[in-house]
């Protein structure tokens, strides 16, 4: 059975809204899969599988096959001033049909010291600040979708970030 990730060519974005009800299973259980491996973690935020639940009812707007495999966990507010960039789960060999094996936790917020690696991202707005708290070196991180359409026709501007491993 071909999984969503591998329909997906390098670099192409799938919306969940357009997604069938087996491949947001698919995307469901690969994000509680990343939620246990970050659970493990001295550390680690303790994401429950509601908590996992809850981001992907009202969070997740799609994936984006860049080299790793990410979901977006925030939709950006319209004012810049309280844009944030909250949970990215990685799912990193999700191809290979393995369960999720990276989780980064980006937070606008500079007081979280626990950071096993702290990473500076390029800065997307002058007055936005993200940290990367990684398990793993190498991941440059990038914007690829700039904005996104409700359904109301409203636009928002967006951060849909792309992995990729160098």
């Amino acid at each position: 059975m071909t999984t969503l990730i591998e329909q997906l060519d390098l670099g192409e974005h799938i919306e969940l809204r357009e997604m069938t009800p087996d491949q947001k299973i698919e995307v469901k259980v690969a994000l509680m899969g990343a939620a246990d491996y970050f659970n493990e973690f001295e550390g680690g935020v303790n994401l429950s599988d509601a908590a996992v639940t809850h981001l992907f009812a009202n969070h997740l707007l799609g994936i984006y096959a860049n080299g790793a495999i990410i979901g977006l966990v925030s939709l950006a507010e319209p004012t810049v001033s309280s844009w944030y960039i909250d949970t990215f789960f990685v799912i990193e060999q999700w191809r290979e049909q393995k369960v999720a094996t990276k989780v980064i936790t980006a937070l606008k917020n500079v007081g979280h010291d626990r950071a096993i690696e702290q990473l500076e991202l390029q800065v997307i707005q002058p007055n936005v600040t993200a940290h990367m708290f990684l398990f793993k070196q190498g991941f440059k991180m990038q914007r690829v979708v700039p904005e996104w359409q409700n359904q109301a026709g409203e636009i928002y501007p967006l951060d849909i970030m792309a992995l990729t491993i160098e």
